[in-house]
């Protein structure tokens, strides 16, 4: 029996057929091993696009957030110059709340001393105003005042 290979070999330009397939056949592998590496790179390319995909939509979310962001600052802004508007009247009239405290304090004691008077003062019973027992002293003879 002939071997195939030694058959292809006696036939001429086989020997070249023979070479250009076993290249073929070692290219092919080689496409093999890059295809099989290529497959987890691939992968991975996937995820990252996820995380793009990701990234952009919470991009977007922080776009809408800085949007209010700027809406409350411009509050905030007006806010302040309302306050230093207001600041300056209230420093404005200090010295007028000063005087008017200094001129209160004397009648503080004067109040309190007032109001121990009335304490002291009969209170009236309960009843109609126009009723004579009502007040102390008056008699049914008595009208009341």
């Amino acid at each position: 029996m002939i071997d195939p290979r030694t058959a292809l070999m006696t036939v001429p330009g086989a020997a070249r057929l023979v070479e250009s397939i076993t290249a073929i056949n070692h290219r092919a592998h080689q496409l093999a091993s890059v295809v099989d590496r290529l497959g987890p790179a691939l992968d991975d390319l996937s995820v990252l696009l996820e995380h793009t995909q990701r990234i952009a939509e919470s991009a977007e979310g922080i776009n809408r957030h800085a949007a209010g962001i700027d809406r409350h600052a411009e509050g905030i802004n007006r806010s302040a110059e309302l306050i230093a508007t207001h600041s300056g009247k209230i420093a404005t009239s200090l010295p007028t709340v000063e005087r008017l405290a200094h001129v209160l304090d004397p009648l503080e004691g004067t109040v309190d001393r007032l109001g121990r008077f009335v304490d002291h003062l009969p209170q009236r019973r309960r009843g109609r105003p126009d009723d004579a027992r009502a007040l102390p002293g008056a008699g049914a003879d008595r009208p009341v005042p």
